[in-house]
């Protein structure tokens, strides 16, 4: 087994911001809820105009009890969106304007920096990792007198660069609030190749 690591900078930003609101029935509630989305996917697209930039993972309306869970207080509506943007120094600055459109209905649940295209990082890391495996292989035939014969079987693991980092930021920010700053580091990116020879 061979392990390999390369390194490589984050270029995207995704954004996990919730809306939610606590209404009387159902209807109100959702409908309090796709007003505040609305305001947000207004505020987020003058700053991101690709119409792919946003995406809506989750909505639901759930039964809201008061807090000793024995008399039902309304309903609360909510939807999940994840904005993506590759202007990762302004990611700070589009989710303080989704929050303040949201007003005290928003949440910012995360913020996640990844490596969008990480298919090079990945080959040096895949080159590292089944050297490392040729390295030991040659070392354990040379310990039992042999050589290395036909490579058999070759397998691959990994670890992407997806989601190298992540950030929790404040469930609100008040109204004029200075955008956190951001920044992108490296992402590692790991693979672990198996790797089965024959002795020669």
């Amino acid at each position: 087994m061979g392990r390999g690591r390369a390194s490589a900078t984050p270029d995207t930003a995704l954004i996990n911001l919730a809306v939610e609101h606590t209404a009387p029935s159902p209807a109100a509630a959702l409908s309090a809820c796709s007003a505040s989305a609305t305001a947000v996917l207004a505020a987020v697209r003058e700053h991101v105009p690709d119409a792919g930039a946003v995406r809506t993972s989750d909505l639901s309306v759930n039964p809201h009890w008061d807090h000793r869970g024995d008399r039902l207080a309304g309903y609360a509506a909510r939807t999940t969106l994840i904005i993506r943007t590759r202007r990762i120094d302004d990611a700070g600055l589009i989710a303080t304007a989704a929050l303040e459109a949201a007003g005290d209905a928003g949440q910012i649940h995360g913020l996640s920096l990844i490596v969008d295209d990480p298919r090079a990082a990945t080959d040096e890391a895949r080159a590292e990792a089944f050297a490392d495996a040729r390295r030991k292989a040659e070392h354990y035939a040379a310990l039992a007198g042999a050589t290395l014969g036909e490579l058999l079987h070759v397998s691959e693991g990994g670890e992407g660069g997806r989601h190298p980092h992540r950030f929790e930021m404040a469930v609100g920010l008040a109204a004029s609030a200075a955008p956190p700053p951001i920044e992108p580091g490296q992402s590692q990116i790991a693979v672990t190749v198996t790797a089965v020879w024959a002795l020669g």
